[in-house]
């Protein structure tokens, strides 16, 4: 009976001894600067590797979404810079765009949370992960492709000469656009801007979504020299617009 307790012991002993070697060697296998990880898995693997006993434990006492944001600004950063994300062109951008997912942000994010769920032993559900990032995304794509469409109609319709008029909300004195899927704006005709132009020339820069007219201005509802976009133009001036996210008849 001792010597069978004996041979376990030892046989533990010798099974732990071989998986630190193996961890040892995995980490070992990493060059010390200018690594960078082939997909989501050898990331996480080498960020384990990286950090420290001490630097893991801290973070993995926290909930996910309190360590994924924290992280975001620091080594989410080194991450998406270090790492090439926002060049997207090598074995780890290609990983997640076999996906579907291309933001650098989103990669960053799941790297940090898979990384997360490993300190607690947890599954790093990645499919989920995935969809998450897939679903949002998913009505920003159909608003942009509906948006596009929209001004290339626009583009085709007003010809030179003719004129358009263009209403913007205003916000502390300032002309502005509002933006997204569920942005939701009423024209008041006390408070916002409502400008007349005279097309005097209509241009379409670098892709399909850049439609801008150079407008003569002939009418606004407002006195003085109004700020639009950041530019200050009053009665008389020629401007640029830029169509896209307008509201113009």
């Amino acid at each position: 009976m001792k010597i069978e307790k004996l041979i376990c012991i030892v046989f533990i002993c010798l099974m732990s001894c071989v998986a630190k070697t193996k961890i040892n060697d995995s980490c070992s296998s990493y060059p010390k600067k200018g690594y960078v990880p082939i997909d989501l898995y050898d990331a996480v693997e080498y960020l384990n590797c990286q950090w420290s006993a001490k630097d893991k434990r801290e973070i993995s006492r926290l909930l996910e979404d309190e360590a994924v944001g924290q992280l975001h600004f620091g080594t989410g950063i080194s991450i998406r810079n270090g790492w090439g994300l926002w060049q997207g062109k090598n074995e780890l951008v290609k990983f997640f765009n076999s996906y579907g997912i291309s933001h650098p942000d989103d990669m960053s994010s799941i790297i940090l949370t898979s990384f997360h769920r490993k300190l607690n032993n947890k599954d790093i559900d990645f499919e989920s992960q995935v969809q998450y990032y897939l679903d949002y995304w998913k009505p920003i794509q159909e608003y942009e492709e509906k948006e596009t469409k929209r001004v290339l109609a626009a583009y085709d319709k007003y010809n030179l000469g003719d004129t358009i008029t263009i209403y913007m909300e205003m916000d502390d004195g300032n002309a502005v656009v509002g933006i997204g899927t569920g942005y939701e704006w009423t024209f008041i005709p006390e408070n916002d801007l409502e400008l007349k132009g005279k097309i005097i020339e209509k241009t379409i820069i670098n892709d399909s979504t850049n439609v801008r007219l150079l407008t003569h201005v002939l009418h606004m509802n407002k006195d003085g020299i109004i700020e639009i976009l950041g530019k200050k133009v009053k009665l008389g001036d020629t401007i640029e617009v830029d169509l896209k996210y307008l509201r113009y008849e």
